[in-house]
């Protein structure tokens, strides 16, 4: 266990080339660390301990998925907690891998069985709860530290208005497989006779070429990608999302026991949290449609603009 426990701490902290660097956790902090809105804050005090009783929780993550898709300007995640590192010196330090995610959370789920209490220095998991992953004995953080919401999408030309999700058959939809819902959610889709679609590019070319009526995905993580295509303006989203999906922390017994998350509760559940989340979230979108202006958008619109 120790020999165990020796391995994980040195890939990590001093990058060597063993088998659990390269093909098992790493610590991703370049998006705070060189980019961002976000950036010096919260990344000098996880570089810098500048308290004694600093309390780390270490989580793996999918760093594909919301909220740390937006990788250019630094996941608006570091933003989330840095009242919390500030007031309770807790620090939660994100761990990728370039293995897929849920192949990481099965990985780490087999640690747990293995080695009981033992987490090889992971404390736990930070993201969507998939119902296909089998996970084991680490329980989750309530409340959820926010939520996926997932918004009808149409053409600026072309509004739907439905009373009930039901309404939603008598049209032609897609939803994105590059987003990562639970498969409650997808059965849901199913339900309602809305096609799946690998990419959102493709996608967002169907909905603009009048293909299909609407598509359904992630308010953030879409609305990043249109400002990047230069196509923001020419969608319109429903005033409320369809589904929300919760983004849970979930930590192994030895961590959720521990003395100080009490005050990792109490925080996600305070209101000044979810301003600091809120307010931290629409930053972000601020950032895209600032420094998108300009951008000229796929040449199907062109088409499209000299066919009306």
């Amino acid at each position: 266990m120790n020999f165990l426990k020796f391995l994980f701490i040195a890939s990590m902290f001093i990058c060597s080339s063993s088998a659990m660097a390269e093909d098992f956790y790493r610590i991703n902090q370049k998006g705070a660390e060189e980019y961002g809105y976000n950036k010096p804050f919260y990344y000098n005090l996880l570089r810098n301990k500048t308290t004694r009783d600093q309390f780390d929780l270490f989580l793996i993550a999918d760093p594909d998925n919301f909220p740390f898709y937006s990788q250019k300007q630094g996941s608006v995640f570091y933003k989330f907690f840095s009242d919390l590192m500030n007031d309770e010196h807790i620090a939660i330090r994100i761990i990728t891998s370039d293995k897929p995610y849920k192949d990481q959370v099965n990985e780490f789920e087999k640690i747990m069985k293995e080695h009981e209490k033992s987490t090889a220095g992971i404390d736990g998991i930070f993201g969507i709860e998939y119902d296909n992953v089998k996970y084991g004995t680490n329980k989750f953080l309530y409340p959820a530290f926010a939520e996926n919401k997932i918004h009808l999408i149409t053409s600026r030309d072309k509004n739907i208005n439905i009373s009930s999700k039901e309404e939603l058959k008598k049209y032609k939809g897609l939803y994105v497989l590059q987003d990562k819902v639970s498969q409650k959610i997808e059965k849901d889709f199913t339900r309602y006779n809305i096609s799946s679609i690998e990419t959102y590019d493709k996608a967002f070319e169907e909905l603009l070429t009048g293909r299909v009526d609407f598509v359904v995905a992630s308010y953030y993580k879409s609305q990043i990608f249109l400002y990047e295509k230069g196509l923001r303006k020419y969608v319109n989203y429903s005033v409320n999302p369809l589904w929300k999906m919760p983004l849970f922390i979930k930590l192994s017994p030895k961590a959720i026991s521990h003395s100080r998350i009490v005050y990792l509760k109490n925080y996600i559940k305070s209101q000044k949290y979810k301003t600091k989340r809120d307010e931290a979230l629409e930053e972000m979108l601020n950032f895209y449609k600032e420094n998108t202006k300009g951008v000229v958008p796929p040449t199907y619109i062109q088409t499209m603009q000299t066919q009306i």
